[in-house]
């Protein structure tokens, strides 16, 4: 009889381990795509960076333009000017409106060097991403796979329990017997109801040390209960 629970117990301790690997698996889905929108949010960082050094570098142009255009206009008044006092402030105007250009042309210079950084970091940041993003699509897909095979063991399992169980359903004994265990197992976080006795004559269950009498007990009665879990206990014999 206890050949049979320990059985029974290996098929649902079966069940119960994929059973708790099937819901484990939103939580495994909901990380990989959270890791995914992580990555693309990286990248549209990197992207509005350099969207950001565009338009400054297309500010700076355009405030050099405008100097630019200032300088040959005040070059040109350089002919008109009727005294020398005129003449030196408006040469002074133009040497210093020629720095501003050569000030803004090393900042266009920098801003242009850090845009082709950019664009650099955002190519190889789209190659890691798109191999990231399949990686985990190849990911997202074997857990897919594997919770449909999960789910078909799970079906083969439970009709092998149902026949396994309706060999107790015949003798009335045998089928107390099962009402026990069931009992037991239901009441357990663990859903372990049937462990062995350790070498060193503990339960398997609860490590409580057993006494000689409830040795002579497991090994002489059909059932035995752990007196501190209530566990059913069986000692693995000698061959």
């Amino acid at each position: 009889m206890i050949e049979k629970l320990v059985e029974l117990q290996a098929i649902d301790t079966e069940i119960g381990e994929m059973v708790a690997e099937i819901e484990s698996i939103p939580l495994k889905v909901d990380q990989i795509k959270q890791d995914m929108e992580e990555i693309k949010r990286g990248l549209t960082e990197k992207e509005s960076i350099a969207r950001e050094l565009a338009i400054k570098q297309h500010e700076l142009e355009n405030d050099m333009m405008k100097i630019e255009e200032e300088i040959k206009k005040s070059q040109s008044e350089l002919y008109s000017v009727k005294t020398n006092d005129a003449y030196k402030t408006l040469l002074k105007s133009i040497e210093e409106k020629k720095s501003q250009v050569s000030n803004l042309e090393d900042g266009i210079l920098e801003l242009m060097e850090k845009a082709e950084s950019a664009r650099n970091e955002i190519e190889n940041e789209k190659k890691r991403r798109n191999e990231e993003i399949e990686r985990m699509e190849k990911d997202l897909a074997q857990i897919e796979e594997r919770k449909k095979q999960l789910e078909r063991l799970i079906d083969e399992k439970k009709n092998a329990r149902k026949s396994f169980v309706a060999e107790f359903e015949k003798d009335k004994k045998m089928k107390s017997i099962l009402e026990k265990y069931e009992r037991i197992r239901q009441s357990k976080s663990d859903g372990i109801a049937v462990v062995a006795v350790t070498e060193d004559n503990c339960c398997g269950g609860c490590n409580i040390s057993l006494t000689k009498q409830k040795l002579n007990e497991v090994l002489s009665s059909e059932i035995t209960l752990c007196d501190n879990c209530g566990r059913i206990l069986y000692k693995v014999r000698d061959n």
